[in-house]
């Protein structure tokens, strides 16, 4: 009995160790088990954090603005036609030669054309230094500013006048210039340094 029981004791603590492997053994599953139970469908989900509100900005389309009107502000003016007399007057002011300006009218234009079809609507003589004039006011007097309802009747008044006085030689040579609806006509006793000044000032007020 004695040697059977101390054989008994010495198998005890094998049979505790081997107990204990199983122990072990068995408990590996179950923590997998718990750990892989953390993420599976049973497990609560990390709270999201709430997103950031809108902005105003990007909620609403920008609304195009409206310029401001200036009550005051008036609306730019079309320039009146030029007639014979005001640029007679300007190119007058501009010519230290240019004596004083006369209108024709129907009862003082020699040519009797003023007022006629395809004619010239307005007529005023410039009276130039050294200049004499004939029976009335005319281009003999210096100068003459004819315009008309369109241009294609001032070139056809200087291609007839041109025409004229080529016929009749040069005592009845102009120095013409047409610009537009109006045509300058400085009679040919004047200077040629004198005339292309009177050409220079009227287009700087026809040509315009």
């Amino acid at each position: 009995m004695g040697a059977a029981t101390d054989t008994l004791k010495d198998c005890v603590p094998e049979t505790e160790g081997l107990i204990m492997k199983r122990c072990i053994l068995a408990l590996v599953p179950l923590v997998l088990l718990a750990g892989c139970s953390s993420s599976g469908p049973g497990a609560t989900a990390a709270p999201t954090p709430p997103s950031a509100p809108m902005s105003s900005a990007a909620a609403e389309p920008e609304q195009p603005t409206t310029a401001a009107v200036d009550p005051t502000a008036t609306a730019p003016t079309t320039a009146a036609p030029k007639d014979a007399h005001s640029i007679a007057a300007a190119v007058a002011a501009d010519v230290k030669s240019a004596e004083n300006t006369v209108d024709l009218t129907e009862d003082t234009d020699g040519n009797d054309l003023l007022g006629r079809p395809h004619q010239y609507t307005s007529a005023t003589v410039i009276n130039i230094q050294g200049a004499t004039c004939g029976d009335g006011p005319g281009v003999d007097c210096g100068a003459v500013v004819e315009v008309f309802d369109n241009e294609a009747d001032a070139k056809a008044r200087a291609k007839y006048i041109d025409s004229v006085t080529a016929s009749l030689g040069s005592a009845f040579v102009e120095y013409d210039t047409q610009a537009g609806n109006a045509l300058l006509r400085v009679s040919g006793s004047v200077k040629p340094s004198v005339a292309k000044q009177y050409k220079a000032a009227f287009l700087d007020v026809a040509g315009s």
